[in-house]
């Protein structure tokens, strides 16, 4: 996702299969936690196919992450300074997400508040990809024009739950998710919007 910082009007992403979102209250006091997005650099959305918000993440300073948080994160991809921070809303589930470089490859970890490991997301290289992974891009796009690298998702044991790849085809940009089996789960285009969140009077 692209983060755009902005102070009142946030360049957001909403990521969704349908775009028949009229109607469904997608932004509204119930998802958005407007004390947390003014202090936020950026904030993004992902909606299910019914235009149900099922994600909303917020881009925060690693100094705002929880110590144990922190921790977990060092004890499991020791290395440089953290490149990202997210705060996460998963229906009523809350999250920390921390990102670092590790042997040249982004690694974006999905922590509870306790320090427990939801999920990963790990950059791989193409090459490194299941076969039929790239196979099945390949075949049902292309003319897309892919990134060098994949992302495999695992859960918190560490188990490969499925492959991510973003795609650039024509003027849009879209997101697949597929099993380590090769079959196209999910996809989502990615949109361009705008939010605007309320702050003190100066």
């Amino acid at each position: 996702m692209s983060r755009v910082p902005a102070p009142l009007a946030s360049a957001v992403t909403l990521l969704g299969l349908s775009l028949a979102l009229s109607g469904c209250g997608l932004v509204n006091s119930t998802f958005v936690d407007s004390d947390r997005a003014q202090g936020a650099e950026n904030l993004a959305f992902r909606v299910d196919s019914r235009g149900r918000l099922v994600r909303t993440e917020y881009r925060i300073a690693t100094s705002d992450v929880p110590e144990k948080v922190c921790a977990a994160m060092d004890r499991l991809h020791p290395g440089d300074d953290y490149t990202g921070a997210e705060f996460e809303i998963r229906g009523r589930k809350t999250y920390y997400q921390l990102s670092r470089v590790v042997d040249g490859f982004r690694v974006e970890s999905l922590f509870s508040d306790d320090g427990t490991l939801k999920e990963e997301t790990l950059q791989i290289p193409a090459e490194k990809a299941p076969i039929a992974v790239r196979e099945t891009v390949q075949e049902r796009f292309p003319d897309a024009v892919a990134p060098p690298g994949f992302e495999s998702l695992r859960d918190g044991q560490g188990q490969v739950k499925e492959y991510q790849v973003t795609l650039r085809l024509g003027d849009r940009t879209y997101r697949l998710s597929l099993t380590p089996e090769g079959q196209l789960a999910r996809v989502w285009r990615e949109l361009a919007a705008e939010v605007e969140v309320p702050v003190p009077l100066p």
